[in-house]
C-alpha cells in the first residue's frame, strides 16, 4: 500500500531489430488520484497495483487500490467490475458490495475461458476469484485477516502476504508466491 498518487499505465513495445518504445496507454497527465471520465488518457487512477491482459489483447484487468477495473482495449475504456476504490476490506459478493484489501498486488486471467481472474489479497492473506461477467468475488483460499503457514482446503489453508499468482496453461492449478512464508504454494483449481 502507500499513499497518494494515482498513476498511469504504460505500454512497452519491442520489435525485433527495430527501436523499442514506451508510451502512456492510460492515465491523466497530472498523475492526480481520483475518479474521472472512463477514456484512457483522462482516466484518474487511485493506486495501480496489478494488471493482466487476455491473450488476444482485446481486454485486461487492473487492480486500482481496492477495486477491479476491466480495460476494453479495443474501445479504449475502463469500467469497474468489483469493489470500491476508496473502501478497503474483505467482503465477498457482487459489484459495489465487494471489499478488497489495499494490498492486492497481482491479478491473473484464466488462460482457458477468460471468464475469471484470480488475485492475491496480501492485506487479508487470501487468494480471491472474480467472475468477469457478473463481478462476483469470492475467497478461493485462505482465512481473511488470519496469516499463517498451513496447507489445506479453502477453509483451512493459510498464507502470509501472498503477492503473485499465475495459472498454468491448462487451468489445472495456480502457483502463488507466499511472500511472508518465503514459499511457493500450489492451488488445485476445480
Amino acid at each position: 500500500g502507500g499513499g497518494g498518487g494515482g498513476g498511469r499505465i504504460a505500454i512497452y513495445t519491442h520489435k525485433y531489430h527495430q527501436s523499442e518504445t514506451l508510451s502512456i496507454y492510460a492515465g491523466a497527465s497530472d498523475n492526480a488520484a481520483g475518479n474521472s471520465e472512463p477514456g484512457r488518457l483522462s482516466k484518474r487512477f487511485h493506486e495501480l497495483n496489478g494488471i493482466t491482459m487476455n491473450m488476444h489483447g482485446s481486454f485486461g484487468l487492473v487492480i486500482d487500490k481496492s477495486c477491479i477495473l476491466k480495460m476494453d482495449l479495443l474501445n479504449e475504456s475502463f469500467h469497474r467490475i468489483a469493489g470500491v476504490c476508496e473502501e478497503a476490506g474483505h467482503t465477498d459478493g457482487t459489484g459495489l458490495n465487494v471489499r478488497i484489501g489495499n494490498a492486492c498486488s497481482n491479478i491473473y486471467l484464466d488462460p482457458l475461458s477468460e471468464a475469471f481472474g484470480i488475485f492475491t489479497d496480501s492485506e487479508y492473506h487470501t487468494i480471491r476469484k472474480v467472475i468477469l461477467k457478473t463481478g462476483y468475488v469470492t475467497t478461493l483460499s485462505g482465512i481473511p485477516g488470519n496469516s499463517g503457514d498451513i496447507d489445506g482446503d479453502k477453509h483451512t489453508a493459510k498464507f502470509n502476504k501472498p503477492s503473485a499468482i499465475v495459472i498454468d496453461p491448462t487451468g489445472t492449478f495456480a502457483l502463488v508466491t507466499d511472500t511472508g512464508n518465503q514459499k511457493l504454494k500450489k492451488i488445485i483449481m476445480k
